[in-house]
């Protein structure tokens, strides 16, 4: 079993997405809904565009660690998805990869809310590990950091979280688990979870 590991936040999720003929993750599982949400048009314009990352990772095969490159960079866009598409958000991710040092840099931003209302702020993409030996039980290949502040629901609340995921067709898409804690001025907490997928540009 896979576990992920957030200060003040601990989350537990099975296998890897992917490998063998077995249940969903929740994270595909939420990806999925949000597929479905965004083709209806629910989710506005943000939504329609958001097509082609989240069925990219659906349709995608896992890539063995070992495949994973270990030189030259490339550049990703894809989608974070926040709580479901019902009561929840949807927001776009860039970011930029150094696959020699795992240096990761970008942004999440441009979120909607589950009416297609725009949400205010932005989380920075920052740190990164990859894993080259990462066990498809166990370990998550993919990791980074965001730290930032959402808009949300009247409340400008600080956050911080993370992204890990694993790769799929070579370097071509990344997906996997998201969560988020969001911090208001009255000292309340708000844990998120969800999960992203990107493409290669």
């Amino acid at each position: 079993m896979k576990w992920t590991v957030y200060i003040g936040l601990a989350a537990l999720s099975g296998g890897c997405g992917g490998l063998l003929d077995q249940d969903p993750e929740p994270y595909e599982e939420i990806l999925q809904e949000f597929s479905e949400a965004s083709s209806s048009g629910d989710l506005g314009e943000v939504g329609l565009a958001a097509q082609e990352s989240l069925d990219a990772f659906s349709n995608a095969s896992f890539t063995a660690a070992s495949s994973i490159p270990d030189t030259g960079s490339a550049k990703y866009f894809g989608h974070l998805t926040l709580g479901t598409p019902q009561d929840g958000a949807l927001g776009e991710i860039s970011m930029n990869i150094e696959f020699n040092n795992a240096a990761v840099s970008g942004q999440a931003n441009n979120f909607v809310d589950e009416t297609a209302t725009p949400i205010g702020g932005q989380f920075e993409i920052s740190g990164g590990s990859i894993n080259r030996n990462a066990d498809p039980e166990l370990d998550w290949q993919f990791e980074v950091s965001l730290d930032g502040n959402l808009e949300w629901n009247g409340i400008d609340s600080s956050s911080y979280g993370q992204l890990v995921g694993d790769f799929y067709d070579g370097d071509s898409v990344i997906g996997g688990e998201a969560s988020i804690q969001l911090f208001d001025f009255a000292a309340d907490t708000s844990n998120l979870t969800g999960g992203f997928s990107v493409v290669k540009q």
